[in-house]
């Protein structure tokens, strides 16, 4: 198995998004990732992670956290 690391800093857990800046929180909701998101995640270019090869491997489930009211955004 190949360890990769993630160049972020979790600074706290929270039961929603925090905007760091403003003090704005946002609920959030976690669901599984469907194929037709998969791909427009992977057109976008922005991710550090590789969406298609953690789908794909059968070994493990995708999620997305969104924020509620906006679950169409990824």
């Amino acid at each position: 198995m190949v360890e990769k690391r993630q160049d972020f800093m979790v600074d706290r857990l929270t039961d929603s998004i925090c905007n760091v800046k403003s003090g704005d929180s946002f609920q959030t909701t976690v669901a599984l990732v469907s194929k037709v998101e998969l791909g427009a995640a992977s057109q976008s270019g922005t991710w550090k992670f590789d969406w298609k090869t953690e789908f794909r491997d059968i070994s493990r489930e995708v999620y997305k956290l969104t924020i509620n009211g906006n679950e169409d955004i990824m």
